[in-house]
């Protein structure tokens, strides 16, 4: 599918707080899914989103319907434990660097387009940065060949996070890689 530019936006959700419910929904929806299976509250995620709407909250819409949604923040913001930050601190400037703290697109669109189209506009956007993310490093063989074919690396810098999983309703361990991108400057 080609994606119809006038089917597509972007959107602060600094400016658009009404659309705050469709992006928990969504969050929600995405996360309940494969390969996460990771339960949420609708109530914790506003919250939560409240928190995010500081940072650079974009919503992807298309068709005119939250669709997706980007959080990025400067990696000097990062809250993470100093170890993880020294960690990074030997692939990237966390000081001249954008973290990708969440990605990710409504299940009908995947496979399409949608999300290439997203990380070439952030790249292009944050070219002069260093960019960073953490996700999942077993069972998401998709995720991490998307953020390869964007020039990201695998670091050994993992995490161990606890989660609900929506299917046994269970807490479990998850473990979660970081990846980078060096900038071009």
């Amino acid at each position: 599918m080609t994606i119809n530019a006038e089917r597509f936006k972007l959107l602060n959700l600094r400016e658009h707080r009404h659309l705050l419910d469709d992006l928990a929904k969504l969050y929600i929806q995405v996360f309940l899914e494969a390969p996460y299976f990771e339960k949420y509250e609708f109530e914790e995620v506003c919250k939560e989103f409240t928190i995010y709407s500081k940072y650079h909250t974009i919503l992807i819409i298309y068709d005119e319907k939250v669709s997706g949604f980007i959080f990025l923040k400067s990696g000097s913001e990062l809250n993470k434990p100093t170890e993880i930050k020294d960690a990074l601190q030997k692939y990237i400037n966390l000081e001249n660097s954008v973290y990708i703290d969440e990605f990710a697109i409504c299940n009908n669109y995947r496979g399409q387009g949608v999300g290439s189209k997203i990380m070439e506009i952030i790249l292009e956007q944050y070219k002069s940065y260093d960019l960073f993310l953490r996700t999942n490093l077993v069972n998401n063989n998709s995720v991490l060949k998307f953020y390869k074919k964007f020039n990201f690396e695998i670091t050994p810098i993992t995490e161990i996070v606890e989660t609900e999983s929506a299917i046994t309703q269970t807490k479990q361990m998850d473990t979660r890689v970081y990846m980078v991108k060096k900038t071009n400057n």
